[in-house]
């Protein structure tokens, strides 16, 4: 079966931006989660998630990926008490799917695949209370 196009490839930019939240803090919903394997060959979890509850910036997303080491499992343990999330020492990634939590975002520049210069929001802090 043949790929029918939805438009013409000459009106399709090489490069896409995506909306950037100012840095802040923000309540985040987890929309996918997906374990693979990093260059490192090491286990990884991918997190796409989404700012919530903000009128202004509903919908912005941000990626997340937890390697799971020794030296930064501390991001997975800050993870689930953000999120209330307690683990048995195996699980599917699937477990966080539809949890939310509180953060603060920052912005990180990167140069994409076509060379420029783009920014992206990423998780600096997780919010949480207490420790479990």
């Amino acid at each position: 079966m043949a790929i029918v196009l939805p438009k013409s490839m000459d009106e399709v930019e090489a490069t896409r931006e995506f909306p950037v939240a100012p840095a802040d803090t923000y309540e985040l919903e987890i929309k996918s989660a997906k374990q693979g394997v990093s260059k490192q060959s090491n286990i990884k979890i991918d997190l796409r998630c989404e700012i919530i509850n903000d009128d202004e910036y509903n919908g912005i997303g941000v990626f997340e990926t937890l390697t799971i080491t020794d030296a930064a499992m501390f991001r997975l343990k800050q993870l689930c008490l953000a999120t209330g999330v307690e683990l048995d020492e195996e699980f599917e990634a699937e477990i966080f799917v539809g949890e939310t939590f509180e953060a603060v975002l920052n912005i990180e520049t990167y140069e994409n695949g076509a060379g420029e210069t783009v920014e992206k929001n990423s998780i600096s802090k997780y919010i949480y209370t207490e420790e479990s």
